[in-house]
Order: C-alpha cells, then sequence, then structure tokens
C-alpha cells in the first residue's frame, strides 16, 4: 500500500480499529484481487448493527500522501458515519 509498503489484514485491522463511547470496534478485514472489505458489528439498543466498507487498492497505492494520513482518513470518515448511526441491522 503506496510507498512499496504491505501491511496484513490484521495490521490494518487494528489500524481501523475506533473506540466510541464505551466500545471497541475493531473491524473484520478481508481483501480479494481488487478491494479491501471492512466489517464493523457492534450491540447497541438490543440489536446488531453493521457497517461495511470497501477501499479499492488503486485508490490506497495512488493516495498522495503518507499511508498513516490516509488511514485516519478512512477512520474519522467511518466513525461519523456509526455515531450518526447511519447502519443496517443485522438479519
Amino acid at each position: 500500500m503506496g510507498n512499496g509498503r504491505v501491511f496484513t489484514c490484521e495490521q490494518l485491522a487494528s489500524a481501523l480499529t475506533l473506540v466510541i463511547e464505551n466500545m471497541i470496534l475493531k473491524p473484520k478485514v478481508t481483501q480479494d484481487r481488487f478491494l479491501i472489505t471492512l466489517e464493523y458489528k457492534y450491540h447497541k439498543d438490543g440489536k446488531t448493527k453493521r457497517l461495511r466498507q470497501a477501499l479499492s487498492k488503486m485508490v490506497m497505492e495512488a493516495f498522495n500522501g503518507t499511508v498513516e494520513a490516509y488511514i485516519y482518513n478512512v477512520r474519522q470518515q467511518i466513525k461519523e458515519i456509526i455515531v450518526k448511526g447511519e447502519l443496517y441491522d443485522e438479519e
């Protein structure tokens, strides 16, 4: 990912772990040839909520900045979505 650096799914999941209120949310990270998929799950009000995001490997490699800046931007966007409650109920 950028500058010839390579990260494992576990390292990326750790970097994208969020703390919201009293919850620690670590995503499940999977990858295929072109995409990295993040899936966050948590329980709220007796329901399991889920958020899935897909990141393009090409965008990550072409990002004009550091890997840390990219991960920070992704974390901020996901945190905003979760705080706003724009999640799906798990079925």
